[in-house]
């Protein structure tokens, strides 16, 4: 699914197994401490485009030319709690209210000893959308690069 154009509502946007869906929309709390934060942002992305990667090296976000029109900080950073079933890290994209001409792709490194014995091709990454967990069913996972990539 593509979405034109894209706003970035400070989503946050994790990896998570779409068989646990339901405890997400139970449990959108914040459910405890958030550690050291995690950030990255770059100023220079314009409408040349270009790719921010989390300070942790887990997170990417591609914008592709065209997507904004001026020189834009974007931000990644890893959300403060954690949710039951999260695979990894939860990441908020920022800044809050930004609209793409062009959609972005958002890619998640996961770790295959998080699993439990889960099949990787049922990670999907979510976003919160009024408080609740959805997935985003246009995720695609790599099995070779453990990473699971979203439009």
């Amino acid at each position: 699914m593509r979405w034109h154009p894209v706003t970035f509502r400070k989503i946050s946007v994790l990896v998570f197994l779409i068989f646990v869906l339901p405890i997400f929309l139970t449990t959108c709390g914040s459910g405890g401490g958030g550690g050291n934060p995690v950030s990255s942002s770059n100023s220079g992305i314009g409408a040349d485009g270009g790719t921010i990667t989390s300070g942790d090296v887990k997170a990417k976000v591609v914008i592709p030319a065209g997507a904004l029109t001026e020189a834009t900080d974007i931000t990644v950073e890893i959300a403060s709690g954690t949710q039951p079933g999260n695979i990894g890290a939860a990441y908020e994209f920022g800044p809050s209210g930004i609209s793409f001409n062009q959609p972005v792709t958002i890619t998640i490194s996961y770790d295959e000893g998080n699993l439990a014995g889960a099949n990787e091709a049922d990670l999907k990454l979510g976003k919160v959308v009024n408080n609740q967990w959805q997935a985003i069913d246009s995720s695609s996972v790599d099995t070779a690069a453990n990473t699971v990539t979203a439009t």
